[in-house]
């Protein structure tokens, strides 16, 4: 009878970790960068969120790259890249993008309006430059390594700030 409980217990809890991983997995896959059909999509995490609220800026980085094709090999030439910085200006309680090539930032009343926004100003850049080189791949990346000192190391290891939506190339009438 003991046996047959401790099996019991054990096969239950085996149960409850395979599935409850599998639930903590979608939740963590809700986060991140993707390439979809309606365009480019980032999704921050709570992590990330209360980093924001906390003061911490956070980095994409944009990378545009031509597509040169030898033999059976394609390789990837830099060609544009641009940095875009979400913050929260504790003052004003509003959100703060910062976009390398212009001087003045653009301001939200929330962190998902400035994410949106980051989304389509890449999207934007590139319908422009895929008019200029039809073979063309994006990147959108979180730099981890802007972030301060004491959270690099946890943003290193944790799913939660993993922010690479991979090398894509996308029609232009995609979006």
């Amino acid at each position: 009878m003991h046996v047959a409980l401790t099996r019991t217990i054990l096969i239950s809890a085996l149960l409850f970790s395979i599935f409850g991983n599998r639930a903590g997995l979608a939740a963590e896959q809700q986060s991140g960068v993707r390439h979809t059909e309606d365009g480019l999509e980032i999704v921050l995490s709570e992590e990330t969120l209360d980093a924001i609220d906390s003061g911490v800026s956070l980095t994409f980085n944009c990378e545009f790259a031509y597509i040169t094709r030898w033999l059976l090999f394609d390789w990837k030439s830099l060609r544009y890249s641009h940095e875009f910085t979400i913050s929260k200006h504790s003052l004003s309680d509003r959100y703060l993008v910062h976009r390398d090539d212009q001087a003045t930032p653009l301001i939200f009343r929330s962190s998902s309006q400035g994410v949106q926004y980051i989304a389509k100003s890449t999207q934007n850049l590139f319908r422009q430059y895929v008019t200029q080189e039809p073979e063309l791949e994006l990147r959108v990346s979180l730099s981890k390594y802007d972030l301060p000192a004491p959270m690099r190391l946890s943003a290193f290891t944790s799913k939660s700030w993993e922010f690479d939506s991979g090398w894509k190339a996308w029609q232009s009438e995609a979006f």
